[in-house]
């Protein structure tokens, strides 16, 4: 994927707003006893995997503010063409796939989820697109920094890919609540 930096900042934005909507819609009619359920005894509840969506984004956040400290910024960064490092387009691309993945375990969500869990996921998308609204003017290829998900030693990725997989991680797990919700007996369309 080859792309201009800000129409790709334009596109993560306008899907990362649909997935939270459609996501909020799913999940604030649910009671807490429906968010604990587990339909499928073998995977997560909707609170789990808003949980394992939590501490993804938390932690990702955390580098990505240190790194920020210093990163210069440059009004020219969004004319630019961004693609993803190898690394990044590696995650980006087995995130999108359909078949099952094991969570890494720094984010694998204990049986208990935090109070309040769909408050804070939401509260964490709004952190989401307020970071990405703010980075306009970073250039997203030159600003390194490492997955919170692999050893020190892993190559790094670019800051674009940081934006790009978050998008897609929640996609793929919007997808994830919409089954969990089916099975719990709400009626919801497909998501895509």
């Amino acid at each position: 994927m080859r792309a201009m930096q800000r129409d790709l900042q334009s596109q993560l934005r306008t899907r990362s707003v649909a997935i939270r909507d459609r996501v909020a819609a799913l999940i604030r009619p649910l009671t807490p006893a429906q968010l604990d359920a587990n339909p499928d005894s073998a995977g997560w509840s909707v609170a789990q995997v808003l949980e394992h969506l939590c501490l993804a984004g938390e932690r990702s956040e955390a580098i990505a503010k240190n790194v920020l400290r210093g990163a210069t910024r440059d009004p020219e960064a969004g004319g630019r063409a961004w693609k993803p490092s190898f690394i990044g387009g590696l995650i980006a691309s087995s995130l999108s796939k359909p078949r099952p993945l094991k969570a890494p375990r720094v984010f694998q969500p204990g049986p208990a989820p935090r109070p309040a869990v769909v408050d804070a996921w939401l509260a964490g998308e709004e952190r989401f697109l307020a970071d990405l609204d703010g980075a306009g003017d970073l250039d997203w290829r030159s600003i390194r920094f490492a997955s919170p998900a692999m050893p020190a030693w892993a190559p790094k990725m670019n800051f674009g890919d940081g934006f790009n997989i978050h998008t897609v991680h929640t996609e793929r797990h919007a997808r994830q609540i919409e089954r969990l919700v089916a099975r719990l007996g709400g009626g919801v369309g497909v998501w895509r």
